[in-house]
């Protein structure tokens, strides 16, 4: 049991959880006699040296405890629930657990995701560890070709990141190179980044008439490269100050136009998928036209324009840039297309709704893309999701009951391929079945290690093939409980610090996971019990691996 003292300082503290609203009007006195104390006791990591952080700033996620490590990095809260609350009486009864975030930070460290501690009769004889990552840099210098003073170029940083199973590059911030073209991107977490500049004109003023050819500096990217497919990308790991060069060549630049017909009131225009392009056209009104100029090469334009808050226009069109001025025939925006979402429910359950709410999202593969969604509404089995530009999108379904068993567009399986739209045509109906003869899966963490028999972190990954499904449960004492599991075949693991996601979609990045994982098959209806194996995580440096914190 917790000990019950009467502490010279106490520090009191409400819940953000349901429990928040059993505590004692007694919230902000002093402790009573017979309150119960939860000790808590707990230190701050350098998660490459493993050594204590002194003077680091240790908070509740409600902001209502604070502390200070001392020079070893340890700290301590006392935390009072007053006696005969109705959290006591669960307590006592042994049926509920609340749970408080804790979270560090200092400067030099990157914040790492709040680390959950369970109130329980134990929590006095454990010490809460919480690990900060020392923040990685990039310091470097743009070099310009016949340019002595190649200031206020802006220069990009892409970060390798997995969303939704799949990996991407996703612009993370921008500098302004200063007057010795120096630049520096601080308090990096580890990872892989990509560094780029966007188009420079110079320092030299270019001609009045955009008519005109002139000579700029295209994007230049790391490892000499003009594109991002052919960059160097850079691996950084904690606390590693990186070094990079970026050199601009001086390019002849062709003007170009596209006549657009018709009179929208605004037109956005996205070159190569915007973001990682570095280059830049615009709608000049007077002209009703798409002005600017480019280098030899091949573009992919994105051309829309927002017609209406629910309508969007749009245009996709390859230029051809040879060596001479380009002017286009007219370009037509047309409407974006709207898909149909057809809804089938395959409910077996006799508690099953009359209505089952379900939203689908269309997330862009490609930086720079445009979101689009829809849901059905109460009693409805289909809605549209109207202004789909063309592109690639991973749909995601969101369902509050059962899961959804299909989702399919014409012969495409969205849930393992993308959605393509294309520019011309309505696209074919996307139709969802759901379904609830889910299975349960529960069992406890397999490991010889004591010190993963406290909070661990549970994956079910579906394996290829089948349901690319990601999940985990956040377990305390070893145990975890799986519902409303899909029927299919998975791999069951378990790991001591949380992962944000994982690149499920990508088998070949997924094998040094899989290869540990012990392998399930769960049946409709089925209730399994089996041991989840810990693995051993690849290196993370590129994988989104986040620590939190252990305890």
């Amino acid at each position: 049991m917790c000990t019950r003292i009467r502490p010279t300082l106490r520090v009191l503290v409400s819940f953000t959880l349901l429990c928040a609203a059993w505590l004692s009007p007694r919230l902000h006195a002093q402790a009573a006699q017979d309150d119960t104390v939860f000790q808590l006791h707990g230190i701050v990591l350098d998660q490459v040296t493993g050594k204590g952080i002194g003077g680091a700033l240790v908070t509740s996620m409600d902001r209502r405890l604070a502390t200070l490590t001392d020079s070893k990095g340890r700290f301590t809260f006392e935390i009072a629930i007053p006696l005969g609350s109705p959290y006591d009486q669960a307590a006592r009864r042994g049926n509920f657990h609340p749970t408080i975030f804790f979270s560090a930070e200092r400067p030099g460290y990157i914040r790492m995701d709040p680390l959950a501690v369970s109130l329980d009769d134990t929590l006095s004889t454990r010490t809460m560890e919480i690990r900060l990552s020392p923040a990685a840099s990039i310091a470097g210098h743009v070099y310009a070709a016949n340019s002595n003073f190649p200031r206020n170029i802006q220069v990009m940083l892409l970060q390798h990141v997995i969303q939704n199973g799949r990996f991407t590059w996703r612009p993370m911030d921008n500098r302004n190179t200063d007057r010795h073209g120096a630049f520096h991107f601080g308090n990096l977490q580890p990872g892989e980044y990509i560094v780029m500049t966007r188009e420079w004109r110079g320092e030299t003023p270019l001609p009045f008439d955009v008519r005109s050819i002139t000579e700029q500096y295209p994007p230049a990217f790391l490892g000499d490269a003009s594109s991002l497919n052919s960059a160097t990308p850079l691996v950084l790991h904690a606390g590693e100050v990186a070094n990079a060069e970026l050199h601009l060549h001086r390019a002849a630049y062709y003007p170009v136009t596209i006549p657009i017909a018709g009179q929208p009131s605004g037109l956005s225009v996205l070159i190569n998928s915007g973001f990682g392009s570095g280059y830049s056209l615009g709608y000049v009104p007077g002209d009703n036209a798409v002005e600017g100029s480019l280098p030899d090469g091949t573009y992919d334009l994105h051309l829309f324009s927002q017609t209406a808050p629910d309508a969007l226009d749009a245009a996709d069109i390859t230029l051809h840039v040879t060596s001479a001025p380009l002017r286009t025939a007219p370009v037509t925006l047309l409407p974006a297309g709207n898909i149909l979402v057809r809804v089938h429910l395959e409910l077996t359950s006799k508690s099953a709704p009359g209505q089952v709410p379900l939203s689908l999202q269309l997330q862009p593969d490609e930086m720079g893309g445009r979101f689009s969604g829809g849901n059905a509404k109460p009693g409805e089995d289909e809605f549209t999701i109207n202004n789909v530009p063309a592109g690639r999108y991973t749909a995601i379904p969101m369902s509050t009951y059962g899961y959804v068993a299909s989702m399919t567009c014409g012969g495409t399986d969205l849930l393992q391929q993308s959605l393509v739209v294309s520019g011309s045509g309505s696209p074919e109906p996307i139709d969802i079945t759901i379904r609830d003869d889910t299975a349960t899966l529960s069992g406890n963490i397999k490991t010889g290690d004591d010190a993963h028999q406290g909070r661990s972190f549970v994956f079910l990954l579906g394996e290829e093939g089948q349901r690319p499904m990601q999940t985990f449960s956040v377990t305390s004492g070893g145990e975890f409980t799986f519902g409303n599991v899909p029927p299919g075949i998975y791999r069951l693991f378990a790991v001591s610090n949380l992962i944000r996601e994982l690149p499920y979609r990508d088998s070949q990045a997924m094998l040094p996971w899989l290869s540990q994982g012990k392998l399930i098959t769960l049946a409709p209806g089925d209730n399994v019990k089996m041991d989840a194996p810990f693995v051993t995580p690849p290196d993370t440096a590129a994988t989104g691996t986040t620590v939190g914190g252990t305890l």
